[in-house]
């Protein structure tokens, strides 16, 4: 006779394997799991070191998913997920927010745009991209276009920015729309300008960053602070974003023991080089170096002070006091007003006319630089070269809003 078939449950939830990715520079890699039980689904990551142990496969369970218990040994599990493992799918992984060079396509958190079109993160939070599965391992910035170009109010933006700032409103603004291009515009200049807007307080310089934040799907947010931050903090700040500014406010600043920010720091970004080395965690020397993919604003009220090659890398908008009046204010207030979802549509806009923009930057780009060359007060072929290219981006605006 044969036994008695003896059934006890190993696990209160279902344990899915959806995908396996990992992280090209670290060499770290994870398999992505949907955890199903009494309080919900939940997905998240688990380690291969996770899933050839039945131990380390509970604990991980416990901290995935509420309740979520697993009491079988090492070979039930191997048998639960053997099938599911030898079938999974591959997903490439960025360790930044916004564009990858590699991919020709902007990743943020919730949103994706290859080839001027939208895409979703599915249900399995990736992208799936023509040809190209991908995500991004960071959680930050969230991003949030609204694609709606019908709420976009684009007459609105621009009257209110002209009103109140005038010419150099245009400017700040065709450097920020230049930022969503700055790796394209590399790979053909080899270069981007920084930004300098400075003025004194109260000439709305906080009030233009935090606006043009909102029109690009970040809410609540102007800039972090140099001087504040630790080399830690300041490496993440200018690594995890791509074709976006990375804004330093104040940086000038020195308080007690603490130093203002030496911005020759920042030279090499200008060539969209590593301005930053942190190690990689492993039984190597290995150092991670990565390529500045975005571009610098620097606001502050005191005007930048620091070498000559770096000035000359600097366009400078300096906002004064006596430019304020109360139409200036009202119309700064207006700004200030404007929801998230009436303006976010400025990125989206810009992302989807990739092409007429890099074609409108390109062919005045060079006419603009040959035009500043022949004045006799610029000297030097990098001041020409920095201002051309701004000069260029405000025909690119053209493409985005009715200038």
């Amino acid at each position: 006779k044969y036994p008695e078939p003896s059934v006890f449950p190993i696990a209160n939830c279902v344990a899915t394997p959806l995908y396996y990715q990992s992280d090209r520079v670290t060499g770290e890699s994870w398999y992505y799991f949907s955890v199903t039980g009494k309080n919900g689904t939940h997905k998240d990551t688990f380690t291969g070191a996770q899933l050839a142990s039945g131990s380390e496969f509970k604990k991980r369970l416990l901290s995935v998913s509420p309740g979520a218990l697993f009491e079988g040994t090492t070979g039930q599990l191997n048998m639960i997920i053997r099938g599911s493992l030898k079938r999974i799918k591959t997903v490439e992984t960025i360790d930044f927010i916004g564009y990858s060079k590699a991919h020709e396509a902007y990743i943020f958190d919730k949103q994706a745009v290859k080839a001027g079109k939208l895409y979703d993160l599915n249900k399995q939070d990736y992208f799936d991209l023509p040809k190209l599965q991908i995500k991004s391992l960071a959680s930050s910035p969230e991003i949030r276009m609204n694609t709606e170009l019908g709420k976009f109010a684009e007459h609105e933006m621009l009257k209110n920015i002209w009103e109140a700032y005038g010419v150099k409103g245009i400017v700040v603004l065709a450097f920020w729309l230049g930022s969503f291009f700055a790796e394209q515009i590399r790979a053909k200049d080899q270069t981007y300008p920084f930004l300098e807007l400075v003025g004194d307080p109260g000439t709305g310089k906080s009030t233009l960053l935090e606006y043009l934040w909102r029109a690009s799907g970040r809410e609540g947010y102007e800039g972090f602070d140099p001087s504040k931050s630790t080399n830690a903090g300041r490496f993440r700040n200018f690594a995890k974003i791509a074709n976006m500014p990375v804004v330093m406010i104040e940086g000038d600043r020195t308080e007690g023991n603490r130093v203002s920010f030496d911005f020759n720091a920042l030279k090499d970004a200008y060539n969209g080089r590593a301005i930053m080395t942190r190690g990689i965690k492993n039984n190597a020397n290995d150092t991670y170096e990565p390529p500045f993919k975005g571009s610098i604003i620097i606001s502050q009220n005191a005007v930048v002070n620091t070498d000559e090659a770096v000035m000359q890398r600097i366009v400078q908008v300096l906002l004064k006091r006596e430019d304020c009046d109360y139409n200036t204010m009202m119309a700064a207030k207006r700004l200030q007003d404007t929801p998230m979802e009436k303006v976010s549509g400025f990125m989206f806009r810009a992302l989807s006319h990739e092409q007429k923009i890099m074609q409108a930057y390109t062919e005045h780009n060079a006419k603009y630089k040959e035009l500043l060359l022949s004045f006799d007060t610029i000297k030097t072929n990098r001041l020409a070269e920095t201002h051309a290219q701004i000069s260029a981006l405000v025909h690119a605006l053209a493409h985005v809003l009715p200038l």
